[in-house]
């Protein structure tokens, strides 16, 4: 269902004996890639809102699981994770480091920043905080985990251009002060500024949304979790 965007992203499901026929409520939240790792050979795009996934004679089953998965899944909890900085929207597989565009370490978005001050995209507890300042997880009270990695190759900087607020340990709320930057050094010594903010535990959720393309503002709605 996290291919799909959900099971709330999707209107209407039918099947014929080539293909899955989706009415979804928004088509960009397919992750392709993911479909064809479980079986699909091609995903055809009609419209906004309508796709057609290739699962050959599996399509009717398929239709039949995803039904009783819409059918008997409880009311949705969702959680917003408000942006940590300003700037400008980067998809995931656009982050120039493979290890984050190829999503091993969780699924997301990225932002290129503009703002030095980082603040928590949601409420929780600090389990990790790097020694070399440059990547923060947050664990929400409701389980989801959310790494907040900053720029790329910044490990190389041993924590020069970054100042904490916390420590692991820490309880915070959703837009707490957690962190500083020196923007302008990080530009000039790292390979890319570009920020990844993940959920790590990806698995134990039910899909995200992205709320906003384009530029955004700290502590604007970021993503919509469904839990």
């Amino acid at each position: 269902m996290i291919a799909l965007g959900s099971h709330k992203n999707i209107k209407d499901v039918d099947a014929c004996i080539t293909r899955l026929r989706l009415k979804l409520h928004d088509s960009s939240l397919i992750d392709k890639k993911k479909l064809e790792s479980l079986g699909a050979s091609g995903v055809i795009n009609i419209d906004e809102q309508n796709i057609h996934v290739i699962f050959g004679i599996k399509s009717e089953d398929l239709k039949e699981n995803i039904k009783n998965i819409i059918s008997t899944s409880p009311q949705t909890k969702e959680l917003i994770l408000k942006s940590p900085l300003a700037g400008d929207i980067v998809n995931i597989e656009d982050v120039p480091d493979q290890v984050f565009a190829q999503k091993f370490l969780g699924d997301g978005v990225a932002i290129n920043p503009s703002s030095n001050i980082v603040t928590s995209p949601i409420e929780g507890t600090i389990t990790q905080l790097f020694p070399t300042k440059h990547a923060i997880c947050i664990k929400a009270e409701s389980g989801v985990e959310v790494l907040i990695h900053i720029g790329i190759d910044t490990v190389k900087l041993k924590g020069k251009g970054f100042t904490s607020f916390v420590k692991k340990g820490d309880k915070i709320k959703t837009g707490n002060e957690i962190m500083e930057l020196d923007l302008d050094f990080i530009k000039k010594h790292a390979k890319s500024i570009i920020t990844p903010i993940l959920i790590t535990n990806i698995n134990s959720i039910n899909g995200f949304n992205i709320m906003t393309k384009g530029k955004i503002n700290n502590k604007e709605n970021l993503l919509k979790i469904y839990l």
